[in-house]
Formats: C-alpha cells, sequence, structure tokens
C-alpha cells in the first residue's frame, strides 16, 4: 500500500516558503485523524518536498532519460532475472525467493 498526506491542514508545514500558519495543536489534530492501527501497518514514512510548478512543467535536464532508454533498462532487468532463476521476479514462489534473493548480512542489519 502506497498513501500519502499533507504535513499540516494547510500542506505547507516546513515548506520554506514560511506559508503555513497552522499552530502546533492543529497539526496534532490533523495527523490524530489517521488511527493508530493504521499508522502501525505503515513501515516507511518519508517527508518530500515541494516541487515548484516551473520544475514539473519544464522537467529536469540532468538525469532525464527517455522512455526508450527506460524501456531498455527494464528488458535488461527482466532478462537478468529470468537467466538468474528461469522466471520473471513476479512470477517466483516464496521458497524460491528465499533461495534467488538473499540478503547479505548488512542487508538485514537495514
Amino acid at each position: 500500500m502506497i498513501s500519502a498526506m499533507n504535513p499540516c491542514p494547510c500542506g505547507y508545514l516546513g515548506d520554506p516558503s514560511g506559508r503555513c500558519r497552522c499552530t502546533s495543536e492543529q497539526v496534532s489534530r490533523y495527523r490524530a485523524k489517521i488511527s493508530g492501527p493504521l499508522l502501525d501497518r505503515i513501515d516507511m514514512h518519508l517527508e518530500v518536498p515541494r516541487v515548484s510548478h516551473e520544475v514539473l512543467r519544464k522537467g529536469s535536464a540532468e538525469g532525464e532519460e527517455t522512455s526508450a532508454v527506460i524501456r531498455a533498462r527494464v528488458i535488461k532487468a527482466r532478462a537478468l532475472a529470468v537467466a538468474r532463476s528461469g522466471k520473471a521476479n513476479s512470477l517466483l514462489r516464496a521458497k524460491e525467493v528465499k533461495q534467488v534473493c538473499t540478503l547479505s548480512e548488512q542487508g538485514h542489519q537495514l
């Protein structure tokens, strides 16, 4: 499951523009609307900074990839998976995942 929410009722808490005028009480009330049991099931919480309209509209020249480049990378990754286990990763059973996708000690610690 992937979910998203604003950091506060107005959505600008922590924004460099300083546009947020929410009180700490308003922020607490807003965040309390999400039930504890639901939050317990979310394994990763990330804060994503706002991106300006200009950047969204124009995109970034840095690291920009075409669909063809991305497609080629996906095809290569799928071929690697098939070469490794005889099938796409999405078709692996739990037992096969444990055999094929072993974690290093550092990975376990993470």
